[in-house]
This record gives C-alpha cells, structure tokens and sequence, in this order.
C-alpha cells in the first residue's frame, strides 16, 4: 500500500510540476542560469496563481487523504508507538484537506506533498529487497544511496520551495505553517535516517568514528594511517590539556579563580 501511494505520488509530481517544465526551459537553448531560473520561476507563479486546486491535483488530494486514513487504521492495528509517524499523518492529513474541503493551497498542496514521496519509493523498495540473500551485501549502498535521494528531494528542493514561498506574490500566509511543519518533519527524518547508515557504516568496519571507517574502507594501508592518526590525536588531547593546565596555574596564581575563565 505505502509503496503504491509512493509510486502514484512520484508519477504525480513529474507529470504535473517537472515534465511540462522541460520545453519551456529546452526553448532558451541558453546555458544562462538567470535566465532558466526566471523561466522556472514564471511557471511556478503561474501554477500557484489558481489558487483552486485543479482536476488532477484534487484526485492526488483525494488518493492521499485516503491513504492516510487506511494507514492510520493499520498503525492503530499494529499499535504503533511512533509519535513521529502520528504526527507526520495528521499535518499531512491537515493540508489535504483544505484542498478537498476548501480549494485552497493548490500548487503549494500539490507540490510539497508529493516530492516528498519520491524518496519513499527506494525505502518501498527496500521493504521488498531485505528478504533476499544477495540483497544483504549491496544493503549500505542501497541505503546510502536513499539517504542521498532523501537528502536531495526533503531537504535540498524542499528548502529551494520554501525560497519560493517566500518570494511568491501568491503564497497564503497559512502556507508557510504548513511548509515549516512538513520541514521540520523533514528534518527530524533525515535526522534517523543519518544515524542508521552512520550505524550501519560503523559496524560493517567494526570502528568507532566515520573517519576511521572511511579510512579503512577507501586507503591503501588503512591500518598505518589508522595508528599515525589515533597518535595525532593523543598528541593533540595531551597538548590542550596542558595548556589548560598551565593556563589555570597562571590565572590562580595572579588571583584570578579560572572557573570563571573556563
């Protein structure tokens, strides 16, 4: 179910936001930033000046909405205790219907609610591959590659979409609640999703820092830059910590208490 709504939704937001955008930008034939910029800007605009949803961003609104309600009886049937999960179905579920019930926030609906499913069709995906054996080699870089694609569509495009909200004529002043909502959900999200592939990267090296596990996983004699750099960093731990010393030996001696310094 979740990965059919992820697949819709993808299908939804090329088809309507970035497929009829290829022409007007392919026109130029310039390589001019500005000038693709203020084309994509002008369709953007012209998009959000009908503030009435139209036929097919009402059906996505519609198909959505739904989703969320049969999602929301299944985690109550699973008692989900996610509170993260809760609260991303009800704000979700709060946009969609001022577009059904209201007609309101029709691009800015449409547009940041369904880019934010693309990446959730690699964590579909995912779901599906994990009962494979040969899937199990390939599962950090599959899962990196998810962190990368959810990294570029949440946070990237979605702060560049908050950029345009702001620059808008027609964004609805309630349209920045909503966007700052999805945002930060957004944002706490990825916030899990690092701490997984760091978990991850960590135990399949068996190291306790990202940079040491780089280091075995990408140099030549990782293990001789390993020793040079955890003596690096003993060195530079025993050189602050006495400087710090002597700089509190200093300060006590000319009656200056170093707790107020430090």
């Amino acid at each position: 179910m979740s990965a059919t709504s992820s697949v819709i939704s993808s299908y939804f937001f090329f088809k309507l936001y970035v497929w009829p955008l290829y022409p007007l930008v392919a026109e130029l034939k310039s390589v001019s930033i500005t000038k693709n910029i203020s084309v994509i800007y002008n369709f953007y605009t012209s998009l959000q000046s009908n503030i009435t949803p139209s036929p097919e961003e009402l059906v996505f609104s519609k198909f959505y909405f739904g989703y969320l309600i049969v999602d929301c009886c299944w985690l109550y049937q699973d008692r989900c205790r996610d509170p993260l999960r809760w609260v991303h179905h009800g704000i979700v579920a709060s946009c969609h219907t001022l577009i059904i019930f209201q007609r309101r926030h029709a691009w800015t609906g449409g547009f940041c609610m369904s880019i934010v499913e693309i990446s959730s069709v690699l964590l579909n995906f995912r779901g599906f591959l994990k009962f494979h054996a040969w899937f199990e080699p390939m599962k950090l870089k599959f899962n990196f590659v998810f962190a990368l694609t959810f990294f570029f569509f949440r946070i990237c495009i979605y702060t560049l979409a908050g950029v345009f909200l702001i620059i808008s004529p027609y964004t609805l002043k309630d349209g920045y609640f909503w966007w700052i909502c999805a945002m930060s959900l957004n944002v706490a999200y990825f916030n899990d999703i690092v701490k997984h592939v760091k978990k991850e990267i960590l135990a399949s090296v068996n190291e306790d820092s990202l940079l040491e596990a780089f280091i075995v996983k990408s140099s030549p004699y990782p293990y001789l830059k390993l020793s040079i750099l955890r003596k690096f960093q003993f060195w530079a731990y025993d050189i602050i910590n006495r400087t710090l010393f002597v700089t509190s030996k200093y300060f006590n001696k000319i009656g200056i208490d170093n707790a107020y310094m430090f």
